[in-house]
Parts: structure tokens; C-alpha cells; sequence
């Protein structure tokens, strides 16, 4: 059968009340509204293949099994909407099977039935791979969603929101790469909200921050699409679930240099664009194209890196003339291969042979770096002094020297740094160079500061005797700015401070006991790190010491005094 409508049929007291068959295809078949004892909408005898076909509310009579559909031996059921079937009295609202089947990239959702295996019962052995099961219910409100029999295998699918229990067997069983409640993460599994992107309204793609995504294991074997019809091997590892999540290409970048309508642009000017952004927020950049376009639209400069992670580019000579108007843009390409469109075009104007000649514009600077140089050029012809300041909100930069005169040489500028009380991350400071002709230069300077990695070390481990003045060391923790605290098991010893470092205490109780050190350092955020150690307390015996010597009369009473200490 391929591509029929089979609605509104009826077996009495007999099987497939929409479809009987023993082998062969159903393809491409819309199947609803039917009714039998066993296989209200397809009963297959044996060696099946159920692809591209939505089998919708179907009933069995009372005490039938199947509802919608009843897999005998070895059958196939791939890219299929099983949905809203009824096994009314008895088991396998969605699915009854018998033994040996497989139902691959497919949709089981709102099945119902009287007792277990709401959304699929089998008698033997069935497998169950890439497929969302969701919202099948048992009418006495106890059974399960998918009940198997001897063995059963679930691979790469979301299984929730299935009555008192989404699965169980009454024999073997094997769930990997699955979202499931109750589950084994060490096989790969998640007890999580898969984050649809609307299952009420029957939409069960799932959303760009969903914990489902490339978590359904290897592609290796798998269906090339997915229920749907999209690619399935869009990222390294597929989905959970019957629906492959697309790979969207990024959002157009920004362009940060030139800005637009920005006059005296050098002819060999940096390009620079905005960072990476992605519908994916753990996408990577992986590639890179520019355009340049005279004022009459016509392309002057087209490149792409389509491996690089770049996100500025100098032009080369003889691309721009002096004194001209050009249009430019970018894009940007993620890990997978997609390009985002073009940014808008911003257009900028190019420099005259008499001002004064400026690179770069952009200077990106790294942790490792301690500063930069920018060249003032003469292309006019003639000398003119200049003026070199940091401008407001960019303390953290020095520029050197910051005035002179530039006449047939290049002058070489020198900006340095100073990360003293930066945050980690992307600051981004501006250098104005002011000639005594043209117009004034801005040079925008970005610093990545990267942040040192916080670890903890609580030394010891420590023994002292009771009472005995004991130095807890955290010295050869590591970090940036760090501040300790130590306890002793939950009770605090001391709290943050840079001076914990090494901490002096005083223990009385004998015994064994944990000693943790809490670090953070001064970032933003901060990173912390904890460590622990024992200190084990010796008993120290109790000391007596009598007074005396003492005096009395004879018959007459005396007192006898001693000094006793106990450290403890």
C-alpha cells in the first residue's frame, strides 16, 4: 500500500480493522477511525514495513489489544505518527507486539489503554530507537507506558510524561542514550524536561537549549532524517527523540570597524566584525567572509576564510583608492558549515593625500601581549605635528610618546597596558591621535585579560597534641587575588579573607578530625575551589600536681590541696 487514505473501517470480532497484511510495505497511508479486535488500524502477520504513515485514532473492541497498530513477527515501523489509539479493556493502545520487531524515528504520543503498555506492549523481544513517547496513559491510571515482555531496547528516545511509569519489563532490558524517568546516567540517560518546542499543541521539535539535543548517540546505522524529513547527522551525535534539531545558520554580525559614515580611513584599513552570534548558544565560529563594494554597489574586494577564526582583516594594498566612498560587510560560519547572511552594509570614506596616515585603526591585544604599536605616516608630502591621548574610560591604556612631528618617516607609537583591577573578558579602550591637519584619528584597542584557574590545597595532613597551637597552610593554593575560609567539619573557623592563607587555631577534642579551605578569587564572576584535610588531635593525659608539705595537730583535721589540668 502506498499512499492511501484509509479511514472509518470496521472488523468485527476480527483483526485489522484499516489494514491486514502478512509481509510487505504500507507507505505513505494516513490510517484513522478504524476499529477490530487486534490491530484496530494495521495488523501485521509477520515481515512488515509500516514507513511515512500516521496511524490515528484507532479503537479496538473491548478486551482487543493493538489500538493501533498489532506487530506479530519481525516487523518494521519507521518514521510513523502513532497517535490518540485506543486498546479499550486491554494492552498496546499504540502498539502491541509479539516478537521481533523494531520501531525506529518515530512519534507515539496520547495512545491509551486499559492496563500496561499504553503506548506499546510486547511479548518478545522490541526495540525502540530515536522516538519520542509521550503523554500514553493507562484508563486505571496504574499501568505503563511501554511494557515489555522478554527483552527490550531503548535507544537515543524521549520517554516521558507516561502515566505512573514511562517503561518497564518483566524480563531483560537496555536503555542508552535516552531521557527517561527513572533512568542509569551511566548509560548515557537524562532525567530531564526535553524542552519541546510546544507538546501541547503537538509540536515535539525541540528547543535550542534543550538537555535533548546530540545526546542521542552515534549516527553510525541510524536513519539519514528524521521524522520529519531533515537531516539527522546535523552535529556530531544525534538527537534524542523522533525530531533532529536543524543546525540554523548565525545572525548577521555586527560591523565594528570601519564605523559607519566613518571619514580619513587609512587605504589598507582593518575590518573588523562583531563576535559569533548563533540561535545555538554553543556554537563556534569557523569561518569568516568579507566584501567590499565601491560606491556604485559593484563588489571591489570578495574573500573567504572559511577556516578562520578571525574576526579583523587588513585589506591589501592597491584594493581602495585615496579620497573615495566604499561599502562593507560581513559574515560569519559556524562549526557545522553554515553560513549566516551578510551584515548590512556601512560605508566609510577613505583618506585624502593630504592628511596624515594612521595604522592600524584596531589593535587586538592578548593577555601574553604587553602592547602595540600604530604607525603615523606622511603621505602629503609634508610634516605635521600630532597629539597622542587616552581617551576617557580607558585608563587601563598608555600611549608613548604623545606628542611629536612626522615628517618624510614613519613615527611608531607605542600603546601598552596595565591590567591592574581588569576583570576578565574583552575590555575595550580608545587612543585618539590628533594631527595639526585633517581630521582627528581614533584607534580602538581590545584586551582579552584571561583568568588564572583557582585550585585549592588544604596542606596537612596535620597532627598536634590537645591544646597545642596548630597553622592551617593553604599556601600552595592557586589563583588570582584569592581569599580563604576554613572550617572545621561545618562549623567556621574563619571567614574570607586574603590573610587566611595561613590560619593559627587552638583544638581540644581528641580525635580525627576534617578540616576543608573554601577559595574564590576576585574575578567576575569568581571562580572557587575547596580542598580538605585531616588534623588528628592527641589525648594528652591529665596532669596532677599535690601541694604541701602539709601540717596538722594530731586527732585535729587538715586539707590537702592539689592542682590538676586536663588540656581537653
Amino acid at each position: 500500500l502506498d499512499s492511501c487514505t484509509i479511514i472509518d473501517n470496521r472488523a468485527n470480532y476480527a483483526s485489522g480493522g484499516g489494514v491486514y497484511i502478512d509481509g510487505g510495505t504500507v507507505t505513505n497511508c494516513h490510517i484513522s477511525g478504524c476499529t477490530a479486535t487486534a490491530g484496530a488500524g494495521v495488523y501485521s502477520v509477520r515481515t512488515t514495513i509500516i514507513a511515512q504513515s500516521a496511524v490515528t485514532g484507532n479503537v479496538t473492541h473491548a478486551g482487543g489489544v493493538g489500538g493501533g497498530i498489532y506487530l506479530g513477527d519481525s516487523a518494521v515501523v519507521h518514521a510513523c505518527r502513532i497517535d490518540a489509539n485506543i486498546a479499550d479493556g486491554w494492552h498496546g493502545g499504540g502498539v502491541y507486539a509479539a516478537a521481533n520487531n523494531t520501531i525506529v524515528n518515530s512519534l507515539i504520543t496520547w495512545n491509551r489503554a486499559e492496563r500496561d503498555g499504553a503506548a506499546a506492549w510486547s511479548d518478545d523481544y522490541l526495540s525502540l530507537d530515536l522516538c519520542t513517547v509521550y503523554g500514553n496513559i493507562t484508563s486505571n491510571g496504574a499501568g505503563a507506558g511501554i511494557r515489555f515482555g522478554w527483552f527490550g531496547a531503548i535507544g537515543g528516545c524521549i520517554v516521558v510524561n507516561n502515566g505512573v511509569t514511562n517503561a518497564y519489563s518483566t524480563g531483560m532490558s537496555m536503555v542508552v542514550d535516552s531521557c527517561i524517568h527513572p533512568c542509569d546516567p551511566d548509560m548515557g540517560n537524562i532525567d530531564a524536561d526535553p524542552l519541546f518546542i510546544s507538546a501541547a499543541s503537538g509540536d515535539f521539535g525541540l528547543r535550542t537549549n534543550s538537555p535533548c539535543r546530540d545526546g542521542g548517540g552515534s549516527g553510525i546505522g541510524r536513519p539519514q532524517h528524521d521524522l520529519g524529513g531533515s537531516n539527522r547527522l546535523v552535529h556530531a551525535a544525534c538527537d534524542m527523540g523522533a525530531f533532529e534539531s536543524p543546525n540554523h545558520p548565525p545572525f548577521r554580525p555586527l560591523n565594528i570597524s570601519p564605523a559607519n559614515s566613518q571619514r580619513m580611513v587609512p587605504v589598507e584599513p582593518y575590518l573588523a566584525s562583531g563576535p559569533l552570534a548563533d540561535p545555538d548558544p554553543t556554537s563556534a565560529l569557523s569561518g569568516v567572509a568579507w566584501q567590499i563594494a565601491d560606491g556604485s554597489t559593484d563588489i571591489v574586494w570578495d574573500v573567504a576564510y572559511s577556516k578562520s577564526t578571525n574576526l579583523a582583516v587588513r585589506v591589501p594594498a592597491d584594493v581602495l583608492r585615496l579620497e573615495s566612498v566604499y561599502l562593507w560587510r560581513a559574515r560569519h560560519k559556524d562549526e557545522y558549515g553554515a553560513w549566516g547572511e551578510w551584515s548590512e552594509f556601512t560605508w566609510f570614506e577613505t583618506e585624502s593625500n593630504a592628511v596624515p596616515f594612521v595604522a592600524p585603526s584596531l589593535i587586538m591585544l592578548n593577555t601574553n601581549q604587553s602592547g602595540a604599536t600604530v604607525d603615523l605616516r606622511n603621505r602629503g608630502g609634508w610634516h605635521y605635528a600630532y597629539t597622542a591621548s587616552v581617551l576617557s574610560g580607558s585608563s587601563w591604556l598608555n600611549i608613548t610618546p604623545q606628542a611629536g612631528t612626522v615628517s618624510n618617516q614613519t613615527d611608531v607609537l607605542v600603546v601598552s597596558t596595565s591590567r591592574a583591577g581588569l576583570t576578565n573578558g574583552l575590555h575595550t579602550g580608545y587612543v585618539s591621535i590628533v594631527p595639526s591637519v585633517g581630521a582627528p584619528f581614533t584607534v580602538t584597542c581590545v584586551l582579552a585579560v584571561a583568568r588564572a584557574a583557582v585550585s585549592a590545597d588544604a596542606g596537612g595532613p596535620y597532627r598536634v597534641s590537645q591544646g597545642e597551637s596548630l597553622m592551617l597552610d593553604a599556601s600552595r593554593s592557586r589563583g588570582d587575588g584569592l581569599a580563604f575560609q576554613w572550617l572545621l567539619g561545618t562549623n567556621v573557623l574563619a571567614e574570607y579573607a586574603a590573610s587566611n592563607v595561613q590560619f593559627h587555631c587552638t583544638l581540644y577534642a581528641p580525635g580525627t578530625n576534617q578540616v576543608i579551605v573554601n577559595v574564590t578569587d576576585t574575578n567576575l564572576p569568581p571562580q572557587n575551589a575547596s580542598a580538605t584535610t585531616d588534623v588528628v588531635v592527641a589525648n594528652v593525659a591529665p596532669a596532677a600536681e599535690l601541694d604541701g608539705p602539709f601540717s596538722a595537730r594530731t586527732g585535729m583535721p587538715v586539707m590537702i590541696t592539689a592542682r590538676i589540668s586536663e588540656p581537653g
